[in-house]
């Protein structure tokens, strides 16, 4: 579906602003979809939009969210996570309206408007690490072979933190599961 939309992130590498535009796609929906493959791009180098372009083959570089003068959306994500959404309604003078319609953290985002993901797929926000409950599970039992390791190495205080981390990560499990 052409549904054009442009992806800015702000405050980047080198503390410049990037953006990109994708010519299909740019509702709410199919962007859910882009900032899940940035989520699980494999190659974590770089920050958001490193990860975002990766993962996303049909996204192009461009100079700002008004360069296209025919997108129907615009994403801003600055580097803390936080998106804006903003959806522009063409008018018959033909001038655009535009209207914010979402603006939280970028994995509320996707788990709002990405209908095709399973609950174990939804991701959580765990200490500034954005994380699926799969991930989750994984990073609970490393931490639980950390605690046992540094307890054979009779390194009771180095256990301990890798215990309270896995009881915070079990507990946001077991709050996950209700």
């Amino acid at each position: 579906m052409s549904t054009r939309a442009t992806y800015q992130f702000l405050n980047c590498w080198m503390k410049k602003d990037i953006t990109f535009y994708i010519h299909h796609d740019g509702y709410p929906a199919g962007v859910a979809e882009y900032f899940y493959n940035m989520h699980m791009e494999k190659n974590r180098r770089g920050g958001y939009a490193e990860r975002f372009f990766r993962a996303n083959e049909n996204a192009e570089f461009t100079e700002n969210h008004f360069t296209h003068a025919d997108t129907e959306y615009s994403y801003t994500l600055n580097d803390k996570g936080s998106l804006i959404a903003t959806e522009y309604t063409f008018l018959e003078n033909g001038c655009r309206e535009s209207t914010i319609i979402f603006n939280d953290h970028w994995i509320n985002f996707v788990n709002k408007y990405n209908n095709e993901l399973n609950p174990e797929e939804k991701l959580l926000l765990f200490e500034k690490e954005v994380v699926n409950q799969i991930q989750l599970k994984e990073k609970y039992i490393k931490e639980l072979e950390f605690a046992t390791d540094c307890i054979k190495a009779d390194s009771l205080i180095l256990a301990a933190k890798h215990i309270e981390t896995a009881t915070k990560i079990n507990n946001l499990l077991n709050t996950w599961s209700k």
